[in-house]
């Protein structure tokens, strides 16, 4: 499939996963993500980075560290990123906070290490995006969950939580991710839909606002995949809606958005 010719942006599959990148400790896969990167660039195309904090596909090795050790790995792990990839236009810098935390086994297990709940109950997402701010000046920074518009209470939590970061002047996207199942199955084995907002900063900024947003491509995965990013888009839909993804497989590299 000719990705250029129906897409617009790229993201990272699993690529960017921390787990993929750093499986072993000190020792760094970027193939995946120097390829989905180097697409974006020499399209023209927004590249967004997924995802940088996730309780889910994160190296098993840093779960026995001290909190210290801990912090100083994500210290690395933000810093390297950013070195290899100077020019990323948007981060989802935490992905699933309320559904997905870096909490316990086989989950990261370092949620402490950030500042753990805090005063706030969030303090390991505002750490978690001062860091980013710091080591990401120039992207846009965004945040990402599923099933908050069906369940209200979710909800309120996720504004919770945006509202914090709005009051740092830390965030710059939301992401509202969800699937769809509508279309013919012949053209669309499964599709995917996601919307990304722009969030008002609430301190002054020199950056240029990048026009209106893109698509997410933080999207749930589909049976049997876990990765928490849309897979590669295969078609398009005529006239189908801003902020519009397809998914068919979970073994493929990027995934992407056309907007209108």
């Amino acid at each position: 499939m000719n990705f250029t010719a129906y897409w617009n942006q790229v993201t990272p599959e699993n690529g960017g996963k921390w787990g993929s990148v750093e499986g072993q400790r000190n020792v760094m896969s970027w193939a995946d993500l120097d390829a989905a990167y180097n697409l974006a660039k020499a399209n023209g195309f927004p590249f967004r980075m997924h995802t940088l904090v996730w309780g889910n596909q994160q190296p098993a090795w840093i779960e026995s560290l001290p909190p210290a050790e801990q912090l100083a790995e994500i210290q690395q792990w933000f810093a390297a990123v950013a070195a290899r990839y100077p020019d990323i236009d948007f981060i989802d810098v935490v992905n699933e906070p309320l559904h997905d935390p870096p909490r316990g086994a086989t989950n990261g297990n370092y949620i402490e290490a950030l500042g753990g709940d805090g005063p706030s109950g969030w303090e390991w997402v505002l750490r978690s995006f001062r860091m980013a701010r710091q080591y990401f000046p120039h992207a846009k920074l965004g945040i990402n969950e599923y099933s908050v518009t069906n369940n209200t209470a979710d909800m309120q939590r996720y504004i919770g939580i945006i509202q914090l970061l709005q009051a740092e002047g830390l965030i710059d996207t939301v992401g509202v991710q969800g699937h769809a199942f509508s279309w013919p199955r012949r053209a669309f084995p499964s599709t995917s839909r996601s919307s990304t907002s722009t969030v008002p900063r609430t301190r002054s900024s020199s950056r240029t606002t990048r026009g209106s947003s893109p698509c997410s491509g933080s999207t749930r995965p589909s049976a049997g995949s876990r990765s928490g990013a849309t897979g590669p888009a295969i078609g398009a839909r005529p006239r189908a809606p801003t902020s519009f993804s397809t998914t068919a497989r979970s073994d493929r590299l990027w995934s992407g958005c056309r907007t209108t």
